[in-house]
């Protein structure tokens, strides 16, 4: 037999409980309305600075996950900062990021 893992409402992450909702919400990278938008960066790597045009993925309707059955677990200013940092969050490093660093921290407290 082996150890029970934790569910993903037990985690303590907010990371973790954002993209839990995206799930309810059935958003699916392959085939919801992901928007993309361009970013100016730079990377200091190995033989210098390299400038480079970042592509930033969003789902423009992140409030979706408000409208989940499983959206009613938490409260309401806690659902709306949750939202609120996502939107940020994914405007910032794209939503793909926001989706691994959560997988990351979950997996970390499972393992």
């Amino acid at each position: 037999m082996g150890i029970a893992t934790p569910g993903m409402f037990s985690v303590d992450d907010p990371r973790v409980h954002v993209v839990r909702l995206l799930r309810h919400a059935n958003v699916h990278l392959s085939a919801s309305d992901i928007q993309t938008i361009d970013k100016p960066a730079s990377w200091n790597g190995p033989t210098g600075r390299e400038d480079f045009t970042f592509n930033v993925y969003f789902i423009p309707n992140i409030e979706c996950i408000r409208t989940t059955r499983k959206a009613s677990e938490y409260n309401p200013d806690d659902l709306t900062a949750m939202i609120a940092w996502l939107n940020r969050e994914q405007l910032n490093w794209g939503i793909e990021n926001v989706i691994i660093r959560a997988a990351e921290q979950y997996l970390l407290k499972i393992l």
